[in-house]
């Protein structure tokens, strides 16, 4: 898998226009895909223009079962140990513990003691730059960092600058 991963939040049809343009412009240095995929019509969709990961709030195991029909990884949403042993036994590939910010990150270390260690645990909602290496001491592989760098009305000159400080904050 590539070190980075974009995806585009499922609010609006012309999502998939911004998947298609970002598909196009990056495909061989990321992953890209879409988030917020609630429906498996919408996974089908985001197959046949050449969306390579589906991410979704929660876990659904229609979802989860169309997106690896699809062969592509599975990121579902998990608050809870059920729902991550839920999501991992359907296929889950990444779990991604949203919203992320109503947990202590000591969770995910307890979490740790039970799921089976090739388990991948994608912290998003609320992680920012100043929680970024809690999140990684307890074990967490990826973080999903969004509205800590923008907003939706925010053009690339305001996030650019932004996402650079937040960045270099902790690195």
């Amino acid at each position: 898998m590539p070190d980075f991963s974009e995806h585009q939040t499922y609010r609006s049809p012309s999502q998939f226009a911004r998947c298609i343009y970002v598909h196009r412009a990056f495909d061989a240095d990321a992953l890209i895909g879409a988030g917020t995929v609630l429906a498996p019509a919408d996974v089908l969709r985001l197959h046949e223009i050449g969306g390579r990961i589906v991410i979704s709030p929660n876990f659904d195991p229609a979802v989860v079962s169309t997106t690896k029909s699809a062969g592509m990884p599975s990121c579902p949403g998990v608050f809870t140990p059920s729902q991550a042993f839920g999501a991992l036994n359907a296929g889950a590939d990444i779990l991604k513990h949203f919203p992320a910010d109503l947990h202590d990150p000591a969770a995910i270390s307890v979490w740790r003691a039970f799921l089976p260690t090739t388990a991948q645990i994608a912290a998003t909602g609320g992680t920012n730059a100043e929680t970024l290496s809690s999140w990684l001491s307890v074990g967490v592989d990826i973080i999903g960092v969004g509205s800590a760098l923008f907003k939706p009305k925010d053009d690339l000159d305001k996030v650019r600058p932004n996402a650079r400080w937040k960045m270099s904050s902790q690195f």
